[in-house]
């Protein structure tokens, strides 16, 4: 008689790249650990294929179980066994998956239109709106500002994410009619201001082009985190763990680093304006070819940090990093007698 299958557990969802990641640490694994985690999830023994069958084969098998209706029904028990055994597939297991996706967090959203005030039935409407952009009904309206309207929505990240893709992709405007408010009384939607993500667990999180926009990302944990040409203006990452990440191409313009750790980042050809670098560790980060004009670095660890093709530099301000340890491309070394001075 077959074992029974593992209790039946919150789902977690994974993108085509993550399970693409997730089936490749699968088919590498050492036969005597596949078996270790076989063992621990009770995987009947008519499921998998036999021993002398390729790996891929076995894996494929084995996700198969897990996600259909005789096993668990999604993929979090695997990866809390692989966490278990000190293999981390996404940098974090699956129960702070769950934790950091079904979080309560907020989302604050300005509409525009020739409207004064919403009456109770429409705000309710509205609300039915995006829940419906949300796909979620437990997304709460948190408070409405009058004037323009600004409206504070809270909810789980994932579905307060989808809402700001949505909006962003101009997706709100076929919903609008639900709340009885047509095209001519919501004009636009002048504003999305930045998710609460605040102490999130997104290590080697895949944010590549994501728009993190006034984003409160204080504390947030990013480290190795993919961060190519994502938006991040004006977001809030005091005290963030950047280390390793990578932010190449990103939009820093105005962003809150104090006190970030950013060693080991990769920031070549960020933006870089205005941006608070002060006591940030940059250690060994490489900023080659970002725009620096503005940014404050008092008080940072810029030892060993690499600029090349930097622009936005004074004279000074170069000096300065020099002194304190920073590699320059055009000046391999603190010589002060370049800038006109005396030793």
């Amino acid at each position: 008689m077959a074992a029974p299958a593992p209790e039946p557990q919150e789902k977690v969802n994974l993108s085509w790249k993550e399970r693409l990641t997730l089936i490749d640490t699968l088919n590498r694994l050492p036969l005597s650990q596949f078996l270790v985690i076989e063992t621990a999830l009770a995987v009947p023994a008519d499921v998998l294929p036999g021993l002398d069958a390729p790996q891929g084969q076995r894996s494929a098998a084995l996700m198969r179980w897990l996600e259909g209706s005789s096993g668990p029904g999604n993929l979090g028990p695997l990866l809390d066994v692989l966490n278990e055994i000190g293999i981390q597939v996404f940098g974090r297991s699956a129960s702070q998956m769950k934790r950091n996706d079904t979080a309560t967090r907020t989302l604050k959203v300005k509409l525009e239109g020739d409207f004064n005030e919403l009456d109770r039935e429409q705000l309710k409407k509205l609300l039915m709106a995006f829940q419906e952009l949300a796909q979620d009904f437990n997304v709460e309206m948190n408070r409405v500002s009058p004037g323009s309207i600004d409206i504070e929505l809270k909810g789980t990240a994932s579905s307060l994410r989808r809402i700001k893709e949505l909006i962003d992709s101009h997706e709100f405007d076929s919903i609008a009619g639900l709340a009885g408010l047509g095209t001519g009384d919501i004009i636009s939607i002048t504003k999305v201001i930045g998710l609460d993500l605040g102490e999130a667990d997104l290590r080697r999180a895949d944010l590549i082009r994501a728009d993190l926009a006034m984003a409160n990302l204080r504390g947030a944990l990013l480290i190795g985190a993919n961060l190519i040409e994502a938006n991040l203006r004006g977001a809030d990452l005091r005290e963030a763990n950047l280390y390793g990440a990578n932010l190449r191409g990103a939009d820093l313009r105005r962003v809150n680093l104090h006190r970030a750790d950013l060693s080991e980042a990769i920031l070549v050809g960020a933006d870089l304006i205005g941006t608070n670098l002060r006591e940030a560790n940059l250690r060994e980060a490489t900023l080659s070819g970002a725009d620096l004009r503005e940014a404050d670095f008092s008080g940072a660890n810029v030892e060993k940090a690499f600029f090349a093709n930097s622009s936005g530099l004074t004279p000074d301000t170069k000096l300065n990093l020099l002194l304190r340890g920073a590699i320059f491309q055009d000046f391999p070394g603190p010589d002060v007698r370049s800038y006109g001075l005396r030793s």
